[in-house]
């Protein structure tokens, strides 16, 4: 496993590769707002940023103020959109990874009869559906922000379709998305 040194501590121990970690030192206010001569308060905050590596997908993530915890408060962001894959993707994934059996030979057969129906509006939803099966899947939100009063948690997924699918002439779909929050 190769290591690399944070640039500018030499001397710092090796961190594994495919980790990379930043923080970052801002003002904290610790009562009322600042000081009497306008300086900024009193206090450090520090948050983390990394970069995980899972089976070759970058998932950049940053946190919020770590001195915080002690509070009983914890915030975590992901930086970027991270992509899953597709269903196809996902099917072969439950097969491989949890044992079940493999149906994404089944559902494409499925769809590519359902393609070459000389019924119109069969095959084009067997067009729609392949373009579905086959779309990529991504996190594009997610948000946890806990404190000891408030629990916010949000949760967003795109789905970018493999072509974009005609509604009408000029008009054409290319991504769904969905993003579902909690606030309490």
């Amino acid at each position: 496993m190769s290591s690399h040194r944070h640039p500018s501590h030499p001397s710092s121990p090796p961190m594994p590769s495919g980790v990379r970690v930043s923080q970052s030192a801002s003002f904290l206010s610790t009562g009322g707002g600042g000081t009497s001569d306008g300086s900024p308060p009193h206090g450090i905050s520090v948050s983390l940023g990394a970069t995980f590596d899972y089976n070759g997908t970058p998932i950049p993530v940053n946190s919020g103020d770590v001195t915080q915890l002690r509070n009983s408060s914890f915030q975590f962001e992901l930086t970027q959109p991270v992509d899953l894959g597709s269903i196809d993707d996902f099917l072969h994934w439950l097969h491989t990874e949890l044992g079940l059996p493999d149906l994404s030979g089944e559902v494409q057969d499925l769809i590519d009869k359902l393609k070459s129906s000389a019924i119109g509006i069969i095959q084009q939803l067997g067009i729609l559906l392949d373009d579905i099966y086959n779309a990529t899947i991504s996190i594009t939100v997610l948000v946890i922000n806990i404190t000891p009063t408030t629990k916010i948690i949000k949760l967003g997924v795109t789905m970018t379709l493999k072509n974009p699918f005609e509604i009408i002439h000029g008009l054409n779909l290319d991504a769904l998305g969905v993003t579902v929050g909690y606030t309490g």
